[in-house]
């Protein structure tokens, strides 16, 4: 009697990786690829046909987020385990693709010694996570409960460590500029500072963020 192969999806913008993930998947003992796709788009025309165990994606494509591409493959296949295979980026994507369904968020530089296994733990009811990744959950959780700024105060804030300009602030929060000013005015207020260096420093020595994300990782 043949075993039965689990069904893994690749959603990969990048070629090589994409046919590395789905040749170590092919290599394997227990799983087989059922299709690669290039953006989210076109898995999600045909992931109901394929019908996959597992997803391995990307969480940046140039069209569709892989943020919103999970939300809408769950509610098409809730029973799905989706695998984030990435570079780091910052917190906040990083939790938005968890929030939206993600069952583990590893990096693209580790999968061509621990992909299979990553598999293994989703296939087990697992959770993998690459330490990087771990350490950013942990570092979030143990930010101070005492901080005197706002919830949206602590994301201007947040985005301040990670080096964002105020126009970039006000970009990714989708507000105005003068709406970004008058949060980091409060901010430094609050915090009784007079410099950006010296908002980031009280920010992270009192914990009312976690450590910046740095982006480029080699």
């Amino acid at each position: 009697m043949h075993k039965i192969k689990k069904r893994v999806v690749v959603i990969e913008f990048e070629s090589k990786l994409r046919e590395l993930l789905g040749s170590l998947v092919d290599a394997s003992s227990n799983y087989t690829t059922v299709s690669m796709y290039r953006e989210c788009e076109e898995a999600l025309k045909n992931i109901k046909d394929d019908f996959p165990d597992i997803i391995a994606m990307n969480i940046e494509f140039p069209g569709m987020k892989g943020q919103e591409a999970i939300t809408k493959i769950k509610k098409i296949l809730p029973q799905t385990d989706i695998l984030i295979v990435a570079d780091p980026l910052d917190e906040a994507k990083v939790f938005n693709a968890l929030s939206a369904g993600a069952d583990g968020y590893v990096l693209k530089s580790e999968c061509v010694y621990h992909f299979i296994s990553y598999l293994d733990e989703l296939s087990s009811h697992g959770s993998p996570l690459s330490p990087f990744i771990a350490r950013m959950i942990i570092e979030s959780i143990q930010i101070s409960r005492v901080s005197p700024l706002t919830s949206r105060e602590t994301e201007v804030l947040r985005l301040i460590t990670q080096g964002n300009s105020y126009v970039l602030i006000a970009k990714q929060l989708n507000i105005s500029k003068e709406t970004s000013k008058t949060h980091i005015r409060n901010i430094y207020k609050k915090l009784k500072v007079n410099s950006k260096s010296e908002v980031v420093r009280v920010a992270l020595q009192e914990h009312y963020v976690s450590s910046p994300i740095i982006s480029d990782y080699n």
